[in-house]
């Protein structure tokens, strides 16, 4: 048995509730525009994901029955369509490839009431934005910027992406779960009761690995891109640090994001130190 035709079997052996028939005229119509996507592509152009599943061996073909469950879930919602199968599956790879930068508005909710946010914006390879409550930390992949709010002091140190690259950071895992990676401790459960023809919504449950605490919330995908759109969730656990938030709701762009919110530039008042 080929993989490919050994990956379908799986994947019709899951439960799901779209019949027989629907699933056999959505793989036919998948393997007819993987076939034609592939015939078109040309040397500069970036590894398909699909040929990147089929001919890694590493890989696990979950990885690739995570990517198509999520197309049939949306087919489903589009009624069973096989060009609705078609277009939703090209729609995914396309996200999942042209996702180069993100923008993360976070809220948390703080034992005293109080609301903290905080902002992220990452764009591949090498730029990361990150504003906190006490810092901002610009890094454009050759230098970085910390600005220290309390103490209104600015230090200019060298670059981290080398160690630790944008695509490694945890907004792009976040977004990565919804496609075919797995982020440690991180469980997501499809709600097709909830879900409809534009949005995808999932339940999220989360086991810190550091401290062991436990989170619960919601993911609300774009059905067409599998990309998520807002996640909340909610700590259910006693933490150890009266500090620790009691919840958290982030909302995702993916706007191009202008190249000054990645200059280094000290902000008037603050001193720069050594």
């Amino acid at each position: 048995m080929q993989p490919k035709d050994n990956l379908e079997q799986q994947i019709i052996n899951l439960q799901h509730q779209a019949d027989a028939e629907t699933q056999q005229r959505i793989f036919s119509r998948i393997r007819q525009a993987l076939n034609e996507d592939q015939k078109q592509q040309t040397a500069h152009m970036q590894p398909h994901i699909w040929s990147t599943i089929m001919q890694n061996r590493i890989i696990k073909y979950a990885a690739a029955a995570v990517i198509i469950i999520g197309v049939l879930v949306t087919v489903s919602f589009l009624g069973g369509s096989p060009d609705g199968a078609q277009v939703a599956w090209a729609k995914v790879l396309e996200a999942f490839n042209n996702v180069q930068q993100v923008q993360v508005v976070s809220n948390k909710l703080m034992p005293d009431g109080s609301t903290v946010t905080h902002k992220f914006c990452l764009r591949r390879p090498d730029c990361i934005y990150e504003d906190k409550t006490n810092s901002t930390i610009i890094d454009n992949g050759q230098e970085r910027l910390v600005l220290f709010k309390n103490k209104k002091e600015a230090a200019f140190l060298p670059s981290r992406i080398d160690r630790f690259p944008v695509s490694n950071h945890t907004v792009f895992k976040i977004i990565g779960l919804f496609q075919n990676e797995t982020l440690e401790g991180m469980t997501i459960t499809l709600l097709e009761d909830e879900s409809n023809k534009t949005t995808i919504v999932y339940t999220m449950d989360y086991i810190r690995p550091i401290d062991q605490l436990t989170w619960q919330g919601k993911a609300w995908v774009d059905a067409e891109t599998n990309l998520p759109i807002k996640i909340s969730a909610a700590l259910t656990s006693t933490p150890d640090s009266p500090q620790e938030h009691l919840s958290e709701e982030g909302a995702f762009s993916y706007d191009p994001i202008g190249n000054d919110i990645f200059e280094l530039t000290v902000p008037e008042g603050y001193k720069i130190i050594k």
